[in-house]
């Protein structure tokens, strides 16, 4: 199993951008060699970190790329924080900036396909939206993806199997990140549990069962 993205290279090379953490190199490293971009990475994982800021709109410096590299694909993560829920509750939007721009414009640039994720009020184009019960998993954690390559219809949701039977609501979600451990969260999202703090992995971290489902078996 490999991505469709390369004809030319023995094994893909996929961009992470707006990963501090990488949480999710533990799944595209199954696929390729990753370079992973953040203001303040981590080394918490098998990616090559690179300290650069992505959000590059207004700036006259880019990222320490070659121009001529080509990403076979690359995965942003632009922060949430304009569309959050949270924000909209106690905040206010338009202190918090859009960096989906940001991601576009290096998708264009150095990527020949690309995934944005972001929560699905933002101002994705045409996103496919995914969360956990589709999946059979206990959260309610919703999440677009813009893509630069179609994305099979998504699965439909599922009843999440209790003790008590077939129930039609998640145990938890991730504004409720404290009532269950890290390492519950890690493993409901199929992940290591140590190098990553528990909101990081309840509130940010993209279930590794999307990217194996939607847009690696399904492509």
């Amino acid at each position: 199993m490999s991505f469709p993205f390369t004809e030319d290279r023995d094994e893909p090379l996929i961009l992470h951008c707006f990963a501090d953490y990488g949480t999710e190199c533990e799944v595209l490293n199954d696929f390729g060699t990753v370079v992973r971009v953040g203001i303040d990475p981590r080394d918490t994982n098998d990616s090559a970190p690179i300290k650069a800021d992505a959000h590059i709109e207004e700036k006259d410096w880019g990222l320490p790329f070659k121009e001529d590299v080509t990403f076979d694909l690359g995965v942003f993560h632009p922060v949430c924080s304009a569309w959050a829920a949270t924000t909209s509750i106690s905040g206010d939007p338009e202190d918090h900036d859009n960096m989906i721009p940001s991601a576009r414009q290096i998708a264009e640039k150095y990527c020949e396909h690309h995934i944005i994720e972001n929560v699905p009020r933002a101002p994705l184009e045409d996103p496919v939206v995914l969360n956990g019960r589709m999946f059979g998993l206990p959260i309610e954690y919703e999440r677009g993806f813009e893509t630069s390559f179609d994305v099979p219809h998504p699965p439909r949701e599922r009843l999440l199997l209790t003790s008590d039977g077939p129930s039609e609501n998640a145990e938890t979600s991730s504004f409720f990140f404290s009532e269950r451990s890290k390492e519950w969260w890690a493993a409901a999202k199929n992940y290591a549990s140590g190098p990553y703090p528990k909101a990081h992995l309840a509130k940010n971290v993209i279930p590794a069962h999307t990217f194996t489902i939607s847009f690696v078996r399904g492509l």
